[in-house]
């Protein structure tokens, strides 16, 4: 399994990300199957690539695979506030998931530069 692989397995909602340049398209995962033949087909006539992979996970922290290409991760940046909107949306409860967020432990190192 590669690494967008296990982002997806271990995510409780996912997303592909289709994208190029400043347009991305968020394709939720999870449905048995394929995606949506019409949803590709849109994609292919817009000339949108696979960019990459988001998930949240159940402890409420979120990941992030994207494909080894600047315009990849330029389009996933991008893509993450749109994820934040899906969540927030899903949720419904965006101050529980901010409070779940801000319990998250601090993982920095004391020799990152930010400490």
């Amino acid at each position: 399994m590669d690494a967008q692989q296990q982002l997806v397995w271990d995510s409780e909602i996912s997303v592909v990300v289709l994208g190029k340049g400043t347009e991305f398209v968020l394709v939720p995962l999870g449905e048995p199957g394929p995606i949506p033949k019409e949803i590709t087909e849109d994609a292919k006539r817009r000339g949108l690539r696979f960019c990459g992979v988001l998930g949240r996970f159940k402890d409420g922290s979120a990941g992030m695979e994207c494909e080894p290409d600047v315009e990849s991760m330029s389009v996933m940046a991008r893509a993450c506030f749109g994820f934040a909107g899906l969540l927030e949306r899903q949720t419904g409860d965006s101050a529980e998931w901010l409070k779940k967020l801000w319990t998250l432990p601090d993982t920095r190192s004391e020799f990152s530069p930010e400490s």
